[in-house]
């Protein structure tokens, strides 16, 4: 007996393959969710204060979740994402509309990413 667990066990280049590209694919994903939190949170503090607060916290938990995947990523063999100006444009872009669509703008993209965020986890 190695002593090892299950959960250390050597992996085939196939399974280091898939995590590396889960790892860029979800800093990608958390990155563009920045993106989109910091847009609504810069309209919000203009037209809708009473969202500020909710936006900033969740803003704070995307931070940290994309600072998780990043800094996980060089033990993995994992680079970001070759086109992270697409998924931070996309974001800005995604975030300043809903939030000019109004308050539901702002809920149902926010719904939609965290959704999103969830069923890939």
């Amino acid at each position: 007996m190695t002593g090892r667990t299950e959960r250390e066990a050597p992996m085939n280049a196939a399974d280091r393959l898939t995590i590396a590209r889960i790892l860029k694919v979800n800093h990608a994903g958390e990155y563009g969710a920045i993106r989109i939190y910091r847009a609504q949170t810069w309209i919000a503090r203009r037209i809708y204060p009473d969202l500020v607060a909710f936006l900033e916290e969740t803003l704070r938990h995307e931070v940290l979740h994309c600072r998780m995947f990043r800094e996980a990523m060089p033990e993995r063999g994992a680079r970001p994402c070759h086109v992270m100006s697409l998924w931070g444009n996309g974001g800005l872009i995604l975030g300043l509309l809903t939030s000019l669509l109004g308050r539901q703008g702002i809920w149902i993209c926010t719904a939609a990413v965290e959704s999103t965020v969830h069923r890939e986890a």
